[in-house]
């Protein structure tokens, strides 16, 4: 979570889980534009990013775990922006262990896909 002030009496908060969004675009396509936004309606400043408004939570929920980042602006409005991180390889069945219980992915050469499955 990042909150950003925008100026003297408003606040940004950006939701995430880091290792589900890719960050070099979350920078580029978010706090950058954030940071030079003179706009009341935070998401006009999102020129190169899709940002639609949630209403709910379970909504909210649903798309943070699918690799969104979640927008609380001043005025007390929620956006998604959809900045998920493309895997390098797929997740795929353990081929040198048999499994009795539990899940059956494997793990992969990046530690942050790991740390999320």
């Amino acid at each position: 979570m990042i909150e950003h002030k925008i100026n003297r009496d408003r606040n940004i908060t950006i939701i995430f889980i880091r290792t589900l969004i890719d960050q070099e675009r979350l920078n580029e396509s978010i706090i950058q534009p954030v940071k030079n936004c003179s706009e009341e309606m935070i998401h006009t400043c999102l020129s190169s990013a899709r940002a639609e408004a949630v209403t709910r939570l379970d909504e909210a929920q649903k798309l943070l775990m699918l690799g969104h980042v979640l927008l609380h602006d001043a005025m007390g409005n929620w956006w998604a922006v959809p900045l998920e991180n493309p895997l390098g390889r797929n997740i795929e069945q353990s081929e040198s262990e048999t499994i009795l219980y539990g899940p059956k992915d494997s793990f992969t050469e990046q530690i942050d896909q790991n740390i999320t499955l």
